[in-house]
């Protein structure tokens, strides 16, 4: 079992039910939304998350799509994150809470999301090996380095480094810009 544990808080999931716990976008919003508030009303929410799937304001949300959230919220998610430990559901009042525990969540949520990341330090560093041998075998003349002048092998060195610094960017930003878009999401709504 994979205890989390940051600042004297526990939080006794394992990674697949930290998993099982992120399948669901409005158990991932509800988490998130309960960062930026220490408390939310269930109706609120609802309209919080209507809003941020039919991408539109939390005022344009229609009934019918704003009771669907809501009974969804209410029957399924919410007992899961609160037996979780994740928030706090008082159902007959309709309030939901942080505990202690929301934000190593959602911290622990950001790490296992970066473990399906691709292994960027193993590109640099068979790219960085790559670029020793090259330069071992061009200073001791070896074999098929002597046809073609340097300054072609140093360039196809650099374009390959130059393919994987762009293609990791890439990856970044993608990843960067579909938090930031849910982060956006989410403040709009306020």
């Amino acid at each position: 079992m994979n205890e989390l544990r940051s600042n004297g808080c526990d939080l006794d999931l394992t990674d697949d039910q930290v998993f099982s716990l992120l399948a669901n976008q409005r158990r991932r919003l509800t988490a998130t939304i309960l960062m930026e508030a220490e408390s939310i009303d269930l109706g609120v929410l609802a309209e919080r998350i209507g809003g941020i799937e039919e991408n539109v304001d939390p005022a344009e949300v229609d009934s019918s799509t704003r009771k669907s959230v809501y009974t969804s919220l209410q029957q399924v998610h919410l007992p899961k994150l609160d037996d979780a430990d994740i928030i706090e559901f008082d159902k007959r009042s309709g309030t939901i809470c942080q505990t202690e525990n929301t934000k190593l969540f959602i911290e622990h949520a950001g790490t296992l999301q970066n473990d399906t990341e691709i292994p960027w330090y193993e590109y640099y560093l068979s790219l960085s090996s790559l670029g020793f041998a090259l330069v071992y075998t061009m200073t001791v003349d070896a074999d098929p380095f002597t046809t073609l002048p340097d300054i072609v092998y140093e360039c196809i060195f650099l374009f390959m480094l130059l393919t994987v610094s762009c293609l990791h960017t890439l990856s970044s930003l993608k990843r960067w810009d579909a938090s930031a878009y849910a982060i956006d999401k989410i403040a709009d709504m306020r």
